[in-house]
């Protein structure tokens, strides 16, 4: 039976080990520096009347937010097994009194924490600027980018986790994570389109295959957030609010999101427990 005691050590020693980790240094510096840069451009644009323009100035940070947090979140996750693997340590973490469901959550939880905090001081900035110059209200609006950050990395670093149970080694994670990466971020949508171009997909079908992309689940949330006109959000997204209505539709996309986390460490519990038996 899985313990807080026996998961709260992994979850510290990968948060410690994320403090030198590159990857989540320079993903919390060039979210920085995107924020300071588009809050800047953002609130003077506006005169500090309203966010409505705002809005629309940083979805274009959002969207690089939601390239490059996916990305550091897959990244990292593929590391976890597979880096201990090849630095010979999983034997030895394999041998503690633990369970490995125990193992995989500790190290999830660690370097969600650190994805987590790494995010919130990446954003920081822009917040601070943002509620200097266009008022405290502002801020509350801000905070939407950095939730919806934090849900897209969670569902990522999950997929990550279950890429690197399935590799034999980090290269082999990290490359297969990158390929996933590009195929959620861009493929998936160039495929989609090109479906449509040759044939025409019920909306209801549309929706369906928003669901199956995290990453676009995302997406459609954030333009929902800032901007909920229906020509905006697609025919997949206008589908769903003309269907389920705003609230439903943002709890719809929430769901999609955690079930993308969940099930991913799920499996990569299964997968894991298989591959230490095959191993006995």
């Amino acid at each position: 039976m899985m313990t807080l005691d026996a998961i709260r050590p992994i979850a510290l020693k990968e948060l410690n080990d994320a403090r030198r980790n590159r990857w989540l240094i320079g993903y919390a510096l060039v979210l920085a520096g995107l924020g300071i840069v588009v809050s800047i451009v953002g609130t003077s644009s506006t005169s500090g009347l309203s966010l409505q323009m705002f809005g629309r100035t940083t979805a274009t940070f959002v969207n690089l937010c939601l390239f490059v947090a996916p990305l550091v979140a897959v990244t990292l996750g593929a590391g976890t097994i597979a880096g201990e693997r090849d630095m010979g340590t999983l034997e030895h973490l394999l041998a503690q009194p633990i369970e490995r469901s125990e193992l995989l959550l500790g190290k999830y939880l660690g370097l969600w924490i650190a994805l987590t905090v790494a995010t919130i001081v990446g954003f920081a900035p822009a917040g601070i600027i943002i509620g200097s110059l266009a008022g405290v209200s502002s801020i509350l609006h801000f905070l939407l980018f950095p939730m919806l950050a934090i849900l897209v990395a969670s569902a990522m670093l999950s997929v990550g986790m279950y890429i690197s149970i399935r590799s034999s080694g980090r290269a082999e994670a990290q490359t297969t994570a990158i390929l996933v990466w590009f195929a959620f971020v861009l493929a998936y949508d160039l495929l989609l389109l090109g479906s449509l171009s040759v044939i025409q997909l019920p909306a209801s079908t549309l929706g369906i295959l928003l669901m199956l992309n995290p990453i676009d689940a995302a997406r459609v949330l954030t333009t929902l957030a800032l901007d909920p006109e229906l020509y905006v959000l697609g025919p997949a997204g206008a589908y769903l609010v003309e269907t389920l209505g705003t609230l439903g539709t943002t709890v719809f996309l929430l769901g999609a999101l955690a079930a993308w986390t969940a099930i991913p460490i799920w499996f990569s519990i299964l997968r894991f427990r298989i591959r230490t038996l095959s191993r006995a």
